[in-house]
């Protein structure tokens, strides 16, 4: 999962900088790649604290609720996401 010193790992900021994504559409794919780790880390971290709390049933329900619109969320950006990245290399393929 994705850890605080990400960016130690993908210094983007700071070597990409000016860097047009029409130049280089694979920042855009490793920009997003660094965003669903963090998000899933996130959601990890909501759902292991929820497990460890001692609630009550209604606030648990809310939690639940919570995570799943966060996960169908994500489920559909990851979706139009892998169809993005099949574009590019369908694009790459035949040298477009």
């Amino acid at each position: 999962m994705a850890d605080d010193d990400d960016d130690t790992i993908f210094p983007l900021a700071e070597s990409l900088a000016g860097v047009s994504l029409s130049h280089a559409p694979i920042l855009f794919f490793v920009c997003f790649h660094k965003a669903l780790r963090a998000e899933l880390s996130q959601l990890r971290r909501l759902a292991v604290a929820e497990s460890e709390s001692e609630s009550e049933s209604s606030h648990r329900c809310d939690v639940v609720v919570e995570l799943r619109r966060r996960f169908e969320f994500l489920k559909l950006v990851c979706k139009y996401h892998c169809a993005a990245e099949d574009e590019e290399k369908m694009k790459r393929k035949c040298g477009d």
